[in-house]
């Protein structure tokens, strides 16, 4: 996988099929939070919207991890595209700027300069996002969310890479949907 010969509409495709990546994702991980968490059992629909979108913003700062992180972004100027196109699919997807959200996980994790501590800050944003959102002082609770959310992520790596490689006639098809989608709304 790598930027260096798509150009700006392939790079748009790529962004849509990660986007379907992150929306499933989320949408997989908030149900297993509800199925395996008493305390999200039985949430009315805008707290399940609330899981959501955290897990969603959650999951759109690590596809950027990985974006960066596993080489995709050897061209620095395509990786800027992509990304780009990603948060624009987000923001159509969610209809709220994740923006502010990625700033406070991003701070969360740079509290600590030792790369060690980094990483651990990063797995534990959801969990203690989550409880404070629902007011639950639980290291328990944070330890559980945190658990079920950090099982995912390796499913999460391949399933952006499956996503990436998709053919660009059903990266089509889905932009397509997307786009029709977002006219309704």
């Amino acid at each position: 996988m790598n930027y260096d010969n798509l150009t700006e509409h392939e790079l748009e495709l790529k962004s849509v099929g990660v986007n379907f990546s992150i929306m499933a994702g989320s949408d997989f991980i908030t149900k297993e939070l509800q199925k395996n968490i008493k305390e999200f059992n039985n949430l009315e629909q805008e707290n399940i919207n609330k899981i959501f979108f955290i897990v969603a913003y959650t999951l759109l700062f690590n596809a950027q991890r990985i974006i960066w992180d596993k080489g995709l972004a050897e061209n620095e100027k395509n990786a800027l595209i992509f990304e780009k196109y990603l948060f624009e699919r987000f923001v159509d997807a969610m209809g709220e700027n994740p923006m502010p959200f990625i700033k406070d996980l991003s701070d969360y994790i740079m509290k600590d300069d030792d790369e060690h501590e980094q990483k651990l800050r990063h797995m534990q944003h959801i969990g203690s996002k989550l409880c404070k959102e629902f007011n639950k002082k639980d290291v328990f609770l944070m330890l559980e969310i945190v658990t079920i959310f950090s099982a995912f992520l390796g499913g999460f790596y391949e399933s952006i890479k499956g996503s990436w490689n998709l053919p660009n006639s059903t990266l089509e098809k889905m932009l397509e949907v997307a786009e029709s989608s977002n006219k309704k709304n």
